[in-house]
C-alpha cells in the first residue's frame, strides 16, 4: 500500500473532505432557497414569513457545514 501523505499534510483525505463539505453546504443552501421560493409562490398571504420560516434552519445547517469545512481546511494547513 502506497503512503500518499506529504510533509505538512498528515492525511490525504482532508482535501476531499474539505471540498465535499463545501459543496454540501452550498447545495443545502441552494436547495433551501429554491424550495422556499417555490413555497412562497404557492401561498397568497404572508409570503415573507413563509420564506423566512422555510429557510432559517437549512441556512443554519449549510452555514455550519461551511464553517466546519473552513476549520478543517485550516487544520490541514496547520494554521489552527
Amino acid at each position: 500500500m502506497e503512503d500518499k501523505t506529504q510533509p505538512g499534510q498528515p492525511y490525504p483525505s482532508f482535501d476531499r473532505a474539505v471540498y465535499l463539505s463545501r459543496l454540501l453546504g452550498l447545495i443545502i443552501i441552494t436547495v433551501a432557497t429554491a424550495l422556499a421560493i417555490r413555497a412562497m409562490t404557492i401561498v397568497d398571504d404572508d409570503r415573507v414569513w413563509l420564506f423566512l420560516q422555510s429557510t432559517v434552519s437549512p441556512f443554519g445547517l449549510g452555514f455550519l457545514i461551511l464553517v466546519a469545512a473552513e476549520i478543517l481546511n485550516s487544520l490541514r494547513n496547520g494554521n489552527g
